[in-house]
């Protein structure tokens, strides 16, 4: 029987499933190396088998929107460079694994490589947002004041909230695109219902000070070295004096770049206007039959989230030099060859040491393609990076 997959306004537009969420970070937790994201760089006796026995098909060729674009953009450069490059197919469709030939040998990777062969343990850890912020702590580079509270421990939970004082944001310890997680808590009644929120998707809780007046920036960091910097802007409209809010959404959805989601084949999504974009707009005073000045944003989303329409613009040319150096910093902290690091910074070009800043959680498997698919600037070629790093470590 296939899984029953749900649709959540607090996980975004794309199908989830909470209870099998739930037990993978369980799992993870328990015993990391068991985790989702843990994957063996080598052809295993099982993948061996799956393939003799043809229940799995390795294919060269299929389309752009039979496998994550992530993974497609690199598989595009790869070929660039003469490796051999195959989608595995099972009897339900594409998977997220590929294959790469090099020299000779056929490595498997789940969604991107990583080299994770090269790594320590600490690599196994990137996507557990307590052990992050613990180890960020420990080194005196800049993260939120907070803790985690398993689901039995909800009213301890909300106590040190209450302690730890407003703004708060309250996220789960593990996950990412921002599901279940809630911003700006002004309230003992917000904060109720977050920490509620947060445990229908998994076992622990992290209670954390919500860093105001500043912006998102995902930095992708390849080998410690090559680093790319998307700031990430919720979904928004742009005012021009004439047109209305909603006229404003309609002439941004007619962008021949954006697609419904969960269309594969782009980074570029319609904006979605739900609850928390009319409580937004509320908030300010306007409703959907307002005209904004020219040139003034209006936010439609909290989160940055691409499926809700949040445009990824490309900031790697403003990276201040203090920035860069953190970055690369933090991969090589946690020994890691590929991270996504979320970065809450006032202003990108100015040193993280002279401004309010935040390193909030790391990704071990970042979707590389909106820093090749920015909705503004200019595209960042962090597949060939990846490239660069398989023909090194790969031999």
């Amino acid at each position: 029987m296939p899984k029953k997959e749900l649709y959540c306004k607090d996980c975004g537009p794309l199908p989830t499933s909470h209870a099998e969420t739930f037990l993978d970070s369980l799992i993870t937790y328990i015993l990391p190396a068991l985790s989702p994201h843990t994957v063996n760089f080598f052809f295993s006796p099982i993948e061996k088998a799956l393939l003799k026995s043809r229940i799995i098909s390795l294919n060269a060729t299929f389309s752009k929107d039979e496998i994550p674009l992530r993974s497609f953009v690199f598989i595009e450069e790869a070929r660039k460079n003469n490796l051999e490059c195959f989608a595995s197919k099972t009897p339900f469709g594409y998977s997220n694994t590929f294959f790469v030939r090099h020299n000779g040998k056929l490595h498997s990777f789940e969604g991107l490589p990583a080299a994770e062969h090269t790594n320590t343990t600490e690599s196994t850890k990137i996507d557990d947002k307590m052990y992050v912020k613990r180890k960020l702590e420990q080194n005196y580079l800049p993260t939120p004041e907070g803790r985690h509270f398993w689901f039995f421990n909800a009213k301890k939970a909300f106590r040190y909230g209450i302690q730890l004082g407003f703004p708060l944001m309250v996220k789960p310890r593990n996950g990412s695109v921002s599901r279940h997680c809630t911003f700006n808590i002004q309230s003992e009644e917000e904060l109720k219902s977050a920490i509620k929120k947060v445990f229908r998707l998994d076992p622990c809780v992290i209670i954390e000070r919500f860093v105001s007046n500043t912006t998102l920036f995902r930095a992708t960091v390849v080998d410690t070295q090559f680093v790319a910097c998307a700031k990430r802007i919720p979904a928004n409209v742009v005012g021009d004096g004439i047109q209305t809010i909603q006229s404003l959404i309609a002439t941004k959805n007619k962008d021949h770049r954006r697609k419904k989601a969960p269309d594969k084949t782009t980074t570029l999504y319609h904006i979605t206007y739900d609850h928390t974009s009319e409580r937004l707009l509320k908030n300010h005073g306007l409703s959907l039959a307002s005209v904004p000045k020219n040139g003034e944003r209006i936010l439609l989303q909290e989160k940055g989230i691409i499926d809700l329409g949040g445009d990824p613009v490309d900031a790697t040319p403003s990276i201040h030099k203090d920035n860069l150096s953190l970055f690369q910093n933090v991969a090589t902290l946690f020994n890691t060859k590929l991270v996504g690091i979320d970065f809450l910074a006032e202003d990108i070009t100015r040193s993280w040491k002279e401004q309010r800043c935040a390193l909030l959680e790391l990704n071990s498997l970042p979707y590389i393609d909106v820093h090749h698919f920015p909705a503004e600037g200019l595209p960042q070629n962090v597949a060939k990076a990846l490239v660069d790093m398989v023909m090194k470590y790969y031999a």
